[in-house]
């Protein structure tokens, strides 16, 4: 779906370029980048609707003009527009350069450091017109951009990168505008320093540590958000083709200093059907299932460093030798999570086989909540689909079925265009979608009030 406040705000700026006093070429070169600007969204070629007046300006008879990065267009043409007392394009302005910033892979156009960018000047720029404008109080009758104010990117903006810290004090400088600039200086060197002690500090010790405890071999480390997930194989890899690979995956959740522990599984079947090999990546995983789901009451009673929420308390500056209990812990419960290994050493195609697919959907929930399974009905008619391709027939009602069913799934569904795409490809072949282990989807159709899955 084209983003269209970009194409409108885009629209506007090269009205008000068009109308400034500049020069023909500079005009070219501005509006040159305007369209660069928005071609960097979901959005469509719209230079047809000011095509008399760019025409009239010489724009098509040259293709392309000297790049302007992104914070110095965004710095130019909020100064015009406050200029002009234009409150709503410098509110929108600061919308989109900040989206572009926090959603986009924009390259060196982003300065590598806070500093860098403070240096370069744009940003002062950009920071004083929008004080000026009082934007963070502005909610015009026509605007169609919505700022998304700092504390929303407060929350959701990781630090557990250097590059991510860089860029999250960067948008902080854009949007806390009622913060003092020494103090977001402050909390970007703080928040540097706490990265340092993590790397290396008793955390960077669990891929040694889990292995010294329990010789489990470490494959990859995976930083999302708040978390660090350290991801081991959890034994060696089946002799069966389509037998199942089991991994544990240790994560510490900064934001709350908690540890906690899945187990994971990958069945060879599913990766054949999705034509990959094993992987040491979390989206490559099929089942997970929490280990501490295993763990009986008596376990949360009499283990003190075993937390009743599931996990275990730790948190960065904290020593060496805390993290060893906590570990260890964990892996004194280890045998009480034999349900979860006994279940999927069990061959899958066996249990798909063993059950028509109306009698396992019905059987599906449990089976997830007890061991880790399908997290709702299409993905399980992916499997039977891809059965049916095996035994020498295509599944063209089973097909039927799944585009009925995504009709009522709502476009923003992450995985929905898998399926979408899966279901052209299981036209012709055997092909399975990624998996999902947290949400079902949710449904379109107004008269269906329960959650699908």
């Amino acid at each position: 779906m084209s983003m269209h406040e970009i194409e409108d705000l885009v629209e506007d700026t090269v009205r008000l370029v068009l109308a400034s006093e500049r020069p023909a070429q500079d005009k070219r070169r501005l509006i040159f980048n305007l369209y660069r600007f928005q071609a960097w969204f979901d959005t469509g070629e719209t230079t047809g609707r000011l095509q008399e007046a760019l025409q009239a300006l010489g724009y098509f008879e040259q293709e392309s003009y000297e790049t302007i990065p992104v914070l110095s267009l965004a710095a130019t043409i909020m100064r015009d527009a406050s200029q002009r007392g234009d409150r709503q394009l410098v509110h929108h302005w600061l919308a989109a350069v900040t989206r572009a910033l926090a959603d986009l892979d924009i390259g060196d156009e982003r300065p590598q450091t806070f500093e860098a960018m403070l240096a370069a000047g744009d940003a002062a720029v950009i920071r004083q017109a929008a004080r000026d404008q009082r934007v963070l109080r502005y909610s015009g009758r026509n605007a169609y951009m919505r700022l998304t104010p700092w504390r929303y990117h407060k929350d959701t903006l990781p630090e557990l990168d250097a590059a991510e810290i860089e860029r999250k004090h960067q948008i902080r400088y854009l949007t806390d505008l009622d913060a003092d600039e020494a103090k977001i200086r402050a909390d970007c060197e703080k928040a540097r320093r706490t990265l340092a002690d993590i790397e290396n500090g008793p955390l960077s010790r669990i891929p040694a540590l889990v292995g010294e405890m329990a010789g489990h071999a470490f494959l990859a480390t995976e930083r999302q958000r708040h978390y660090r997930h350290f991801v081991f194989a959890a034994g060696a890899p089946p002799s069966d083709p389509e037998g199942a690979s089991f991994y544990l995956i240790v994560t510490h959740d900064q934001s709350v200093g908690f540890i906690r522990a899945q187990l994971a599984v990958q069945h060879g079947l599913l990766c054949r059907w999705q034509e990959r090999g094993f992987g040491s990546r979390l989206e490559d995983m099929h089942f997970y299932a929490n280990i501490a789901g295993y763990f009986p009451e008596q376990a949360f009673l009499q283990d003190r460093d075993l937390d009743s929420m599931g996990g275990w308390q730790y948190k960065i500056g904290q020593s060496e030798s805390l993290l060893k209990k906590r570990l260890a812990s964990l892996f004194r419960h280890w045998p009480h999570a034999e349900p979860f290994f006994d279940f999927h050493r069990k061959p899958l195609r066996a249990l798909l086989q063993g059950n028509a697919l109306d009698v396992l959907e019905k059987q599906r929930r449990e089976l997830r909540l007890a061991n880790g399974f399908f997290v709702n009905d299409i993905e399980l008619m992916f499997a039977y689909a891809c059965l049916g391709w095996e035994q020498g027939r295509q599944p063209a009602a089973l097909l039927d079925r799944i585009r009925g069913r995504l009709d009522a799934v709502s476009d923003a569904y992450h995985l929905k265009k898998y399926w979408v795409e899966g279901v052209g490809k299981l036209a012709t072949k055997p092909w399975f979608p990624p998996l999902d282990d947290t949400f079902a989807y949710k449904a379109q159709d107004p008269e269906t009030s329960s959650r699908s899955g």
